[in-house]
């Protein structure tokens, strides 16, 4: 499997900005490509909607947990596609590899005897964000998104384990796709979006409230040029 080379630098000036105003805790250091230092996390997850809120100012639900915490990261913005084994299958992991480097997931791990594999934390400390196929573009790469919905997901999971415990954190977030079977689940839901072929600007067959074409579609696109996935001749 080809090892894929990324260079997200130089950083472009909107997502320069948007770090020094809204992360500034976090340093970026053009020459070696990584972002490191403090990163501040505040976050409402509300179970009613199923909605992860970054930065909320308010929330009306009273099942919602509002969580602020505070990180020690590394981000790589030079690096290559990692792959993901599934049964029969291999996925790319080609958004840039997250580590926290303030020993809490060490801690963690120990005082409640969790293994790495249920905190989603791979074998080499990165952070497991999930699945992202999207080969990624430096002059399209928006460091907010990533920050904000994979990245401060990612954290606020952890430190809801820290508060609540692994197996609420099981009950109550999220569906999680395990590390076994997950690949396999995870094209099985770009395959069930590709084969409905929606229109561009209808909502999107996951049942998101975004549409298809802001949604699911460049994922598509890119597991099919990846030969991913295998639509029925009648589809395509």
């Amino acid at each position: 499997m080809k090892r894929e080379r990324h260079d997200l630098t130089p950083l472009t000036r909107e997502n320069r900005l948007w770090l020094e105003n809204r992360q500034s805790g976090l340093k970026y250091d053009p020459e070696s490509g990584k972002i490191r230092g403090t990163f501040k996390m505040s976050a409402i997850w509300d179970p009613e909607d199923s909605e992860l809120t970054t930065n909320p100012r308010y929330t009306k639900s009273t099942r919602a947990t509002h969580i602020k915490d505070e990180y020690q990261v590394l981000i790589d913005l030079k690096y290559r596609t990692r792959w993901l084994q599934g049964p029969g299958q291999n996925i790319p992991s080609r958004h840039p590899p997250v580590f926290e480097t303030g020993k809490r997931i060490q801690q963690l791990q120990i005082q409640y005897h969790i293994p790495l594999a249920d905190l989603h934390v791979h074998s080499n400390d990165e952070c497991c964000l999930g699945f992202n196929t999207i080969y990624p573009n430096r002059n399209t790469f928006d460091l907010s998104a990533f920050m904000e919905k994979d990245v401060t997901a990612w954290f606020y999971r952890l430190s809801y384990v820290e508060r609540f415990g692994l197996k609420k954190a099981r009950q109550t977030l999220w569906e999680e796709f395990d590390h076994q079977a997950g690949p396999s689940k995870y094209l099985a839901e770009i395959k069930m979006v590709a084969e409905a072929r929606p229109d561009e600007k209808a909502q999107c067959p996951c049942n998101s409230n975004s549409t298809y074409g802001n949604c699911h579609k460049p994922l598509v696109v890119q597991a099919e040029k990846d030969h991913l996935i295998q639509l029925t001749p009648e589809r395509r």
